[in-house]
């Protein structure tokens, strides 16, 4: 299989590139709020927010208010704390719709999982977590909590392995070294040596597999979806239980969903040169 080559996009733009002097010292503040709330912290107080994020109270309180104004931000009457509002829930919603990689990548899911009777999920690299844009799970006893804004480890799935595999080698060894590799099994590989191993394994290959190393019984395959410029933007994988992926249907898998994240990867402008040969 052709080597999965690690592209660096340049973007040609008409004005000059923004610069940390051109940015709103209110607004970035306004978004490290909205930020603070993730699955760790669903609800937050007005004194935890200020010292999580190193602010002066008073004006965390004025930009929650602000929020909670928008609608961006809401207070559970019962604990008086605040959470994410519909608002912003809504913005998200807008950015899945109008995304093309998952308008081009949902509705092949959707017949892959259903033809091969697996799991099927498409993610993107944010910051240092896999950051899932959909999860279709057809497959029982092996599902999983996860729905569009979910994330997930790196070192631990096939979409992390994949995605890391987009960047280029001192980016992806400061990234393992910045995050916490936990191993969730006793097959998780948590070496950067080892994880820097199968990345570059990953990119000559053109796709990556995990067996038991995120959930035991859980095995699954994954390749890279690239843009017009031919760098990885997203990832797709498929999983089923480890005990239904024998060699010959682990293979077969491997084509499909190679052959998938080529044909998502030419719907959003990749060309046939940018993407991995299946054969």
């Amino acid at each position: 299989m052709a080597e999965m080559a690690t592209r660096t996009r340049t973007t040609k733009t008409a004005t000059k590139k923004a610069t940390k002097g051109d940015r709103s010292q209110t607004v970035e503040r306004a978004l490290e709020v909205l930020a603070a709330f993730d699955d760790a912290h669903p609800e937050l107080g007005i004194r935890e927010l200020a010292r999580m994020l190193q602010m002066d109270r008073t004006v965390v309180y004025r930009i929650v208010a602000t929020l909670e104004a928008r609608k961006f931000l809401e207070q559970n009457p019962a604990t008086r704390r605040y959470r994410i509002g519909q608002a912003a829930f809504m913005t998200g919603q807008y950015y899945v719709r109008s995304n093309p990689i998952f308008n081009a990548a949902v509705p092949r899911l959707q017949t892959v999982a259903t033809t091969h009777n697996v799991n099927a999920f498409l993610a993107t690299l944010h910051e240092d977590s896999v950051l899932y844009m959909s999860s279709i799970q057809l497959r029982e006893p092996i599902t999983f909590l996860l729905s569009a804004g979910s994330r997930g480890r790196l070192h631990t799935t096939s979409l992390g392995k994949v995605l890391l595999a987009g960047l280029e080698d001192a980016q992806v060894e400061k990234t393992l070294r910045r995050i916490r590799m936990v191993p969730l099994t006793p097959r998780s590989q948590v070496s950067v040596k080892g994880l820097m191993s199968e990345v570059r394994q990953v990119r000559r290959q053109g796709y990556a597999t995990s067996r038991d190393t995120m959930v035991m019984g859980l095995a699954s395959v994954g390749a890279p979806i690239r843009d017009a410029s031919g760098a990885v933007v997203a990832a797709i994988s498929l999983s089923l239980p480890s005990d239904e992926g024998d060699e010959a249907f682990m293979r077969k898998l491997t084509r499909t969903v190679i052959q998938c994240a080529q044909e998502i990867s030419l719907a959003v402008g990749a060309t046939i040169d940018g993407c991995v040969d299946a054969a």
